[in-house]
């Protein structure tokens, strides 16, 4: 089933303008009621949600291997087709999404997916005869996986700070900086398609993105877990199938993620602007 998985995922790929839409992204609502305290300043009303992602369960359907058969070797459920819940990491209740965030790199998955074998540790090959077999994965080297280096393999990221402060007591102006840098990375990544040369292109992303990297240092360990996703298909080499697809994909597949947390960020800073601009205006003189 694992060769099967495989090559399905490569016809995937090698089918026209098809990558760029293999994964759909969530979509991002962050909403939450302002209550004003005993100085006539606003705080944000507390979080008590429960999940649901699981309906309370703590566990869920895995996701790793939905759709696959009999993968006993599954890094999140072990084969037993039910895994913790990535949303709420088995509490039951929604995290506080103004305090934290399901890792975009991941999923909440914990771990990276070689960029060749897309975790399975195996890949097809054709012998001289034109038969095709399965063969490890030159690419991982039969790993498949390694541990996220954006979350260190714990699912969720905690939000942004801001000079090692939190965004409820940063200061308007410092909000204000930081969100004009994270659109601006925003802007970069909308105006990014891949042309056919990844590791030129990663390198620029690198260079153009630097500003954002700056107040948000999750966003160089995506780059850096780009390379190494794209490293596993470029040790495999050019000489398999869709090898350039694969790179396409990966590019493209970085890009959202990127883009998703970059976007969320940007919504946060939005509301804790806003909180801090009527505060800042409120506040009593000393």
């Amino acid at each position: 089933m694992n060769l099967l998985r495989t090559l399905s995922f490569s016809l995937l790929l090698a089918l026209p303008g098809l990558a760029q839409n293999i994964e759909k992204l969530p979509e991002i609502v962050i909403e939450r009621e302002l209550i004003t305290d005993d100085q006539g300043l606003q705080q944000f009303a507390p979080w008590d949600v429960d999940c649901p992602a699981c309906k309370g369960k703590g566990t869920a359907e895995c996701r790793n291997c939905a759709g696959v058969k009999e993968w006993k070797d599954c890094i999140e459920c072990k084969g037993t087709r039910r895994a913790t819940c990535r949303v709420c990491l088995g509490t039951k209740k929604v995290p506080d999404p103004l305090l934290e965030l399901v890792c975009p790199s991941c999923w909440g998955l914990g771990w990276t997916p070689c960029g060749m074998c897309s975790g399975f540790g195996r890949i097809k090959e054709s012998d001289p005869s034109g038969n095709e077999r399965s063969v490890r994965c030159v690419g991982c080297k039969h790993k498949g996986f390694w541990k996220c280096a954006v979350c260190d393999g714990k699912q969720h990221l905690q939000a942004m700070r801001i000079k090692k402060k939190s965004l409820g007591e940063a200061k308007l102006k410092d909000l204000i900086k930081a969100r004009t840098a994270i659109q601006e990375g925003i802007a970069v990544l909308e105006a990014y398609e891949p042309s056919g040369h990844a590791s030129k292109e990663l390198k620029q992303l690198s260079k153009d993105l630097r500003p954002a990297i700056k107040v948000l240092g999750e966003l160089g360990d995506m780059l850096d877990t780009l390379d190494a996703v794209l490293g596993t298909i470029h040790k495999a080499g050019a000489g398999y199938v869709n090898y350039e697809a694969k790179l396409t994909y990966s590019l493209l597949t970085y890009k959202g993620r990127m883009l998703y947390l970059l976007r969320y960020e940007d919504r946060l800073l939005e509301l804790y602007s806003e909180r801090a601009e009527f505060n800042e205006e409120h506040k009593a003189p000393h």
